[in-house]
Parts: C-alpha cells; structure tokens; sequence
C-alpha cells in the first residue's frame, strides 16, 4: 500500500570531532533519545536501544540484528543479545508506534498494530536507522536481520510487505517469532532467509501457512515448532536462532568453501587453492578455527609459490609466462618479486599501446591494465586511460542531443567502464532517470504508469531509479 512519509528533525548526540562516534565501542551499550519524535504504542518517549558486540572491530563490516519486542513493544535488548550472546552482531532495539485512532480502542485491540500504522513505523524507523548508519557506518551491507515476537513480529511483517521494498533495501533477512501476521507478501524478501518459530499450541495455523507462502515468493524458510508451548517465547530456543543466523547469514557458504580448500590443496590446485583461501577470509573473521586453517594453508601455498618462481627463474619466461604467474600467486609475496623482474617487459608492451590511436589505443590499455596487474608501469596505463576517458566524455556533450543523451552515457559507461570519468557518467544518468521517474510517478492512471514504469526499468536498467521501478512494479 502507498504512502507518503512526514520529515521529521531529529538531532541524536553528537558524534567525536575527529569522526569516531565515542559510543560505539567493543561491549558498550546505549540509549539514544528522540525527543522531537512522537511518543511511543507504550506511550514513552522515543528512544533507540543499541548494543555493541564484545568482538567490535572498527575495521570490519558487522552484522545487524533489529529487535522488535512484544506487546506494547518497549525498546529492551533481551532477547536480541541472548540470542546473539552479545557477540558479532550489532544489536538495535526500536519502540512500535499507532495512530491515535488505534491507541483509542478498547483493551487488546489498542495495542495490536495494523496496516494503517505502517506509515507512522516506518516514518520514526527511517530516521533512526539513518541514525545508526552514521553512526556505525561499518555496519555490514547485506547482512541485516529484522526479527521480533508477537507484536513487534507484526510490525516486521508489515514492514516488509507494505513500503513498497524500500525497508528491504536497508534488511535482507527477517526472524518471526510466535507472530508477523502483517506479513501478507514476502516477495520484496525475495533470496534472503526467514525463520518462522511457533508453539504447537498458539500461531502454528497461520504462520505455517505463511512459511510456505514466503518459500513460494523465492525466500529462503526455515521453520521450528515448539512442543507444548502456546504463545510464549522460552529463552531456551535463543540458541536455535543463532545456530539459524550463522548457517545462514554470519557464516553462509563457510563450510562449503573450507571444504573446496581442502579439497584443492590435497589435489595441489594452488590456483583453486588460493582462491578458497580468499573465499574462507571473506566469510570468517579472525579467530574462527576455518580462518585459522585457512592462514595455514596460505602459509603453504606462498612457500609453493616461492618455489614455483624459482623454476621459473631458471629458464627464459616470456611476458606472457610472468603475467600468468603474477596472475596465480598474486596475493603472495613472490608475486611482488616476479613484478619487479618482469617490469621492463610490462614497459616496453605499454609503449607499443600508447603508440596507437582512436579504439585500438583504448582497447589495448584496457586490456594491459586486466593483465599487467599491479606492475610498476600499470599507474601510466591508467592514467592515460583515465585521460583518454577525460576526453571522451567531453567529446560526448555536444553530440548527443537531449532525446539521445541516454543511451549516448550508457554506451560510454560501456565502453569506458573502469575510468574516473565513467562516474560522471554514471551520476549524470542517474539524474536523467530520476527526474524521468518522478514525472512517471506523478501519472494518476495505474495502467498507464505501469506502462511507463516497464519501459523505463528496461531503458535505464542498472541506474537506481530503475531498480526503484522494479519494486514498485512488484
């Protein structure tokens, strides 16, 4: 359901000059108060609720757990660091809000929220969590979890199906437990992971049908019915959701890519050897038994990389052998050793390069600068790249009239992929696409703007204007 979105100010305390917030801090938690935001379904003030895990590490991306707690939905962070144990994850609590025409009803049904509160959630919510995301800002991309139950579950649902996608940019996975019955449509979910929890004895009814129904929609379900319980939450199935988080979200794909690790150093594939190496440091953190395996395994392969140079060493490589063995061992040191050898190779090819003209001079760069990988003479390769893409783009304004001006940016973002210049391109498309897709939303007749929204989203595929039309077309 559409809706629009009231602005409201709120200034949160401040952040350390130097840019670090002081707050955010391995261990800490806080509260940050809202006083210019209306007050709360528990009619308190607004506040955000934020605990920091006990492995903070500034340089790392850090998972995010959103807590919604039940009833009247007090902000607390109980269940959210019992299920997390205070670790990885950086945890949010947020209070639940209703329209004063909601609060005005008797007894339960003043408290139990509905689509027509949705609004006013998301409204506070965008404000806060743009908060968090200045304030924590390596908060990982991707790895973002809402989860609540009861009621906040109900809030969760009603998030993900009624902002027409836009509370789903910001969380890709969701966790219901013993609630979430505003969530009539799972799609905006689409590839992330939910988890259902329900006592046999309460919401098993609806909220399995509602775990099929978001498998259906393309997510990823996981479901788990408590024995003899009715609608309770007991802290015993914390563990359950953490085991649920890591397989999924915190760890998912650890255990595969550590087995093609092995696999491929017993076969000794030191290429498929090293790149299992960067896939297991990319899903564990330091401190985690895989990624202790897998810095031993670096350890082995740099030394049969050493040992490799060597070989090579005593024949008479060609440019061709250096670039495929620079390429393979490119994260071990005897890379580096082989780049400086090999350095008077890479010049005399970048002088043949920039001796030509017009598409064979920008194809040549561009394929030095993907084979010649980080060699001495790669930074005038890319400079000149850059430069000739300076003079392109300039080249583009007067030629291209207005009515053509997109496709004239799209076929230089093509062409010139990888130039500073091609960001220009790619901000002045972007502006083109908006200000298109604000006239189409403007369009009162839903046919007729679908219409256009079909036809914009293919002409202007891969701009976030048209990734927008792709929601709202949902």
């Amino acid at each position: 359901m559409p809706f629009l979105f009231a602005v409201v100010a709120c200034v949160p305390a401040a952040a350390d000059p130097a840019g670090a917030d002081p707050r955010v801090r391995a261990g800490n938690r806080f509260v940050v108060d809202y006083p210019g935001l209306p007050s709360t379904l528990a009619r308190q003030p607004s506040a955000m609720h934020v605990s920091i895990p006990t492995n903070y590490d500034p340089n790392r991306q850090h998972p995010l757990l959103l807590w919604l707690n039940t009833g009247e939905g007090q902000p607390g962070l109980g269940d959210a660091r019992g299920i997390t144990g205070g670790t990885d994850f950086v945890c949010v609590s947020l209070p639940l809000y209703r329209t004063p025409e909601g609060m005005a009803k008797p007894g339960i049904s003043g408290i139990l929220l509905e689509e027509t509160d949705l609004p006013l959630i998301w409204t506070q919510y965008r404000i806060m969590l743009g908060d968090l995301e200045r304030m924590i800002p390596n908060l990982h991309p991707t790895m973002r979890v809402v989860g609540g139950g009861s009621n906040g579950a109900h809030a969760a649902g009603g998030l993900i199906s009624g902002t027409e996608g836009e509370f789903c940019r910001r969380f890709h996975h969701a966790l219901f437990w013993e609630g979430g019955y505003l969530l009539s449509d799972a799609r905006p979910m689409a590839g992330g992971c939910m988890m259902f929890c329900w006592g046999a004895n309460s919401q098993k009814a609806r909220m399995s049908v509602q775990a099929k129904q978001a498998a259906d929609a393309g997510v990823d379900v996981e479901t788990i019915e408590m024995p003899g319980v009715g609608h309770d939450f007991p802290l015993e199935y914390h563990a359950r959701f953490r085991d649920w988080l890591d397989r999924k979200i915190l760890y998912a794909g650890l255990p595969e890519a550590l087995q093609a690790l092995r696999q491929a150093m017993g076969a000794r594939r030191w290429g498929d050897a090293l790149r299992a190496v960067r896939d297991v440091r990319g899903k564990a953190h330091v401190g985690r038994p895989e990624r202790t395996e897998a810095e031993e395994a670096f350890g082995t392969l740099c030394n049969e990389g050493a040992r490799a140079l060597d070989t090579l060493k005593t024949g008479t490589p060609g440019p061709s052998e250096w670039c495929r063995f620079v390429q393979m061992w490119d994260s071990c040191p005897c890379a580096d050793e082989a780049r400086q050898i090999a350095n008077p190779f890479a010049e005399q090819e970048l002088e043949k390069i920039l001796a030509l003209a017009g598409r064979p001079r920008e194809t040549g760069l561009r394929r030095y600068l993907e084979t010649w990988i980080g060699f001495a003479a790669c930074g005038r390769a890319r400079e000149a790249f850059d430069a000739d893409a300076a003079v392109a783009y300039e080249a583009l304004t007067p030629r291209a009239p207005s009515g053509s001006r997109p496709r004239a940016l799209r076929q230089f973002i093509e062409g010139w992929n990888g130039s500073a210049a091609v960001e220009r391109a790619r901000e002045e498309l972007e502006a083109i696409a908006r200000a298109e897709l604000d006239e189409i939303l403007a369009i009162t007749n839903p046919a007729r703007q679908r219409h256009r929204l079909e036809a914009f989203a293919r002409a202007f595929d891969g701009t976030d204007a048209a990734r927008e039309a792709f929601e709202r077309m949902k």
